[in-house]
């Protein structure tokens, strides 16, 4: 049975860059899978492929917007908790009727955002399946 035995990597290349060289190696590495400097110059000395991470901005966009939202959600459905709670404490009492409309106030703006959700969802889907 043939036994594959990793060579050790026991030799040197040194290569002098100026900080401008060196700054544009680094990013040539940040848009790559790569995370060592050894592994990607190794591979483009040797031919092999280098994987690069490709952004796209629309979908950016779409995250950072679902992000916003989410954190707004998370508000609103903070505030719609706590005033439930109220209610229920204090649902017999003139107090509960001061809870009342600002649980429905909270009620219609997580409706508000949640149809804002479901636009950008569409606009999303609808940019995403003309690619």
């Amino acid at each position: 049975m043939e036994s594959h035995k990793q060579e050790n990597r026991n030799l040197w290349l040194h290569v002098r860059l100026t900080i401008s060289e060196m700054n544009q190696v680094r990013d040539a590495i940040a848009s790559s899978t790569e995370r060592k400097i050894s592994t990607y110059a190794r591979k483009l000395i040797l031919g092999q492929p280098v994987i690069l991470k490709v952004r796209n901005a629309s979908t950016d966009a779409f995250i950072q917007e679902l992000n916003t939202l989410k954190r707004e959600l998370s508000a609103i459905g903070s505030n719609f908790n706590q005033v439930v709670k109220n209610i229920n404490t204090f649902k017999d009492s003139p107090e509960g009727k001061i809870w009342f409309p600002l649980a429905l106030e909270n009620q219609k703006r997580l409706i508000e955002k949640t149809g804002v959700i479901q636009k950008q969802i569409q606009q999303f889907a609808r940019q995403w399946l003309q690619k």
